[in-house]
């Protein structure tokens, strides 16, 4: 899955990802997300996790499972990022 990566510019560990192209200026976030992803800014475009992987040292599959059950996946970062491949 190819996915953009956004991070809260209020809390640098807070991250939102999203299907790769979206345009986030235009989602419809629900008012219960966290305040803290009022203000993102991008990390990551285009990048292609898998299933089994980790992505910013959260689980892709929990990533992969929000964005398919919500059209978007909050996670957390402790600013390791392994086993990712970025495709432009």
């Amino acid at each position: 899955m190819k996915i953009d990566t956004y991070r809260s510019t209020r809390s640098g560990t807070k991250l939102l990802s999203v299907p790769a192209g979206t345009d986030i200026g235009k989602f419809r976030f629900p008012l219960t997300l966290d305040p803290d992803f009022g203000k993102l800014i991008r990390v990551n475009t285009s990048t292609d996790i898998q299933a089994g992987e980790e992505y910013f040292s959260s689980d892709s599959d929990e990533v992969i499972r929000q964005i398919n059950e919500k059209g978007f996946a909050t996670h957390t970062s402790k600013g390791v990022k392994s086993k990712v491949t970025i495709t432009r």
